[in-house]
């Protein structure tokens, strides 16, 4: 676990230099979970496009973090999984937006079984209103994009700024 600001994530991947990390609970501002529709009219997680959770997120949310200079750019993987594409989850590697706001991606999921109902990164379809979600009942599941869900946020930071801590959820780990 890493403490950012008020923020708990957890690490759900890692490389030579990064943590990959994923909020700890869902999106809240003022103490309010936040609910959000995905896009109105595209399933593509996409920070050039307003009104997408994409732009939501890095163009507007980002920059209420106290720690948001802490944030690195990541790939948030974007490819199509789905019947017209084979419904191979290796499809998701085909597209990508590197950004310092993402979702989980269908490779990323580690269950918190606490958590549901929140959009994932990944597209059902290049047409059509339907994005991967984890649903109510803790399964992977198609959802529409117009219907508001939960968020589960993923950040980067460079592995040598944790000091303090040890990575336990009583002591997680702390930039100095």
């Amino acid at each position: 676990y890493v403490l950012l600001g008020s923020d708990t994530y957890r690490i759900y991947k890692e490389d030579e230099q990064l943590y990959y990390l994923s909020l700890d609970g869902y999106l809240k501002i003022n103490n309010e979970e936040v609910v959000l529709s995905y896009d109105k009219s595209t399933t593509k997680y996409d920070p050039n496009t307003r009104g997408n959770i994409a732009y939501v997120l890095n163009n507007t949310y980002l920059y209420r973090l106290p720690y948001q200079t802490l944030l690195e750019e990541f790939p948030v993987y974007t490819g199509e999984i789905s019947q017209e594409q084979g419904f191979t989850y290796l499809n998701q590697y085909n597209d990508s937006t590197h950004v310092k706001m993402g979702l989980l991606s269908i490779a990323d999921l580690k269950f918190n079984h606490e958590l549901t109902d929140y959009y994932l990164s990944n597209t059902t379809s290049s047409v059509g209103d339907s994005g991967y979600i984890h649903d109510q009942t803790g399964l992977l599941k198609e959802g529409n994009i117009k219907t508001a869900k939960h968020l589960v946020l993923t950040v980067a930071i460079k592995k040598d700024i944790l000091k303090q801590g040890d990575g336990t959820k009583e002591n997680p780990w702390k930039v100095e």
